[in-house]
């Protein structure tokens, strides 16, 4: 071959990882020039290592994305333990304690409502848009304290009415 034709690197490359050296392929394909052969198969060489580099970053970049991705599902998932837990404790708070939050829930309200009627039957009026029971002046108000207490209740009770928007600071 004359200098200036490209070689069949494709045919050249295979003979070469066969095992045979630039001479022997230069015999074998009927090419003058070793020397240019020689440089032909470092560059293709070179390109091969080039490209295994590349595909060694990629594979690593791949990695570090899936890491990272890993590792954001698990936060995100940690978060949402986390919130389920404050949420079961804010459910569980009511009911167990009877220490409301400042904001009550109409859940929490029907239990009250529901405890005073057992208690005292239907003696007060109670008015659930404005979430407040109305007492009766008969009845001693430290003496319903004393009943809510034990129930489990720790509400702010004024002259005349219990403020369920208002619970009492424990």
């Amino acid at each position: 071959m004359s200098r200036g034709k490209s070689y069949d690197m494709k045919k050249i490359m295979e003979l070469y990882d066969f095992g045979l050296k630039p001479a022997e392929i230069a015999a074998k394909m009927k090419i003058a020039s070793v020397q240019s052969l020689r440089h032909a198969i470092e560059r293709k060489i070179n390109d091969r290592r080039i490209d295994e580099k590349i595909q060694e970053l990629m594979i690593e970049r791949k990695r570090a994305k899936e890491a990272a991705e890993r590792e954001s599902q698990a936060e995100e998932m940690r978060r949402k333990q986390e919130s389920e837990r404050e949420e079961i404790e804010r459910m569980k708070m009511p009911a167990a304690s009877g220490i409301f939050p400042y904001v009550i829930d109409d859940r929490t309200f029907k239990m009250l409502r529901y405890v005073i009627m057992r208690i005292w039957g239907n003696r007060f009026p109670i008015d659930s848009k404005d979430m407040e029971i109305y007492v009766p002046q008969s009845i001693d108000i430290h003496y319903i304290r004393e009943k809510l207490r034990l129930a489990g209740f720790y509400m702010r009770i004024t002259k005349n009415k219990i403020d369920a928007k208002k619970p009492l600071k424990v």
